[in-house]
């Protein structure tokens, strides 16, 4: 559930960096009534991580590392967590 302006991630990308690894890179979501507190990445629906919230004060990007299987799709899914447990999503991303 979104409340108060709470935005999903922005700016997400993804590239192979190794034969099988990806790394999911974002900006910072947008606050709304509550701090921001983390960010859950799903993978193909099933939670792959968890990166804590810290304010973005360069232009690096929150990084998300996985192992991948070379032959199979992947759908990824990073979802903004506030510390009342609001949320705000994004489209799915899709690895192929």
């Amino acid at each position: 559930m979104n409340k108060g302006g709470l935005s999903p991630a922005r700016n997400i990308n993804h590239k192979k960096i190794a034969e099988n690894k990806l790394m999911l890179t974002w900006d910072t979501a947008y606050a709304g009534d509550n701090p921001l507190s983390h960010y859950e990445i799903l993978k193909n629906g099933i939670m792959a991580g968890k990166v804590m919230h810290s304010p973005q004060t360069t232009l690096k990007p929150f990084e998300f590392t996985d192992i991948i299987d070379g032959n199979s799709n992947a759908e990824y899914k990073i979802i903004t967590i506030d510390s009342k447990g609001f949320k705000a999503e994004k489209d799915i991303i899709k690895v192929i």
